[in-house]
């Protein structure tokens, strides 16, 4: 986790819908940025206990500085203040939130016209305003569509072109990562035959260097998948 140098402001971090690992892998994140700054991590569809036994299942211990909180209701606006108060009276300096979708109302049970950009426009407003008002960082967990993705696994020259994020994240986000585990895509072996069965990639997709990036993990040592 030492590999992943993180920005400041809005942070995405993005994987494959239905295909595992995202939640997993971003409670490892966040305990491992508490070893030098207070955490909240933020979960609105699996509750503290789970949570805290999946961190155990990767053999990590957790930080003191590593607050886990499933109480929070979804997409309403007591859920943007119930954050600020958490933040304003445990001083977190980074948030991790457990997935963007939770934060959006449900089409679905809505009467007319649902408009995704505004909404999605509206609610990364409102953590930008949360990031300038108490000058932390949010991390975004968020689950793709295979259909968005145009990337191939084992690239080295990956482009943020090559999967179809919403503008307004593309736009508003400091960095933007997208993690993948070749093996739970079929792919066990490199082109020239080596296993790649533990091989975790975290494509950087957009940073402050505006170059990106490929971080190899090893699943093996982690105990993502």
């Amino acid at each position: 986790m030492n590999q992943i140098q993180l920005s400041e402001g809005l942070i995405l971090l993005s994987g494959i819908k239905n295909l595992g690992g995202r939640t997993r892998f971003s409670l490892k994140l966040g305990n491992s940025i508490a070893q030098k700054e207070k955490v909240l991590y933020l979960s609105f569809d699996e509750y503290k206990e789970k949570l805290q036994l999946m961190l155990k299942q990767m053999d990590v211990k957790l930080n003191k500085n590593f607050e886990i909180n499933s109480c929070l209701n979804e997409f309403c606006i007591e859920t943007y203040l119930e954050i600020l108060t958490l933040i304003e009276a445990n001083n977190y300096s980074t948030i991790i939130i457990n997935k963007l979708n939770t934060l959006l109302p449900d089409y679905r049970l809505m009467v007319g016209e649902f408009d995704f950009d505004f909404t999605l426009q509206t609610v990364i407003d409102s953590l930008l305003f949360i990031i300038r008002q108490f000058n932390c960082r949010i991390i975004l967990v968020d689950e793709l569509p295979m259909h968005k993705i145009n990337l191939q696994i084992l690239s080295e020259s990956a482009k943020l072109s090559d999967i179809r994020f919403p503008r307004v994240l593309v736009n508003s986000c400091t960095q933007i990562f997208y993690l993948c585990y070749p093996a739970e895509l079929g792919c066990i072996e490199d082109q020239d035959g080596n296993d790649i069965s533990d091989r975790i990639e975290l494509y950087n997709l957009k940073n402050e260097n505006h170059e990106e990036e490929l971080i190899i993990l090893n699943n093996k040592e982690l105990k993502i998948y």
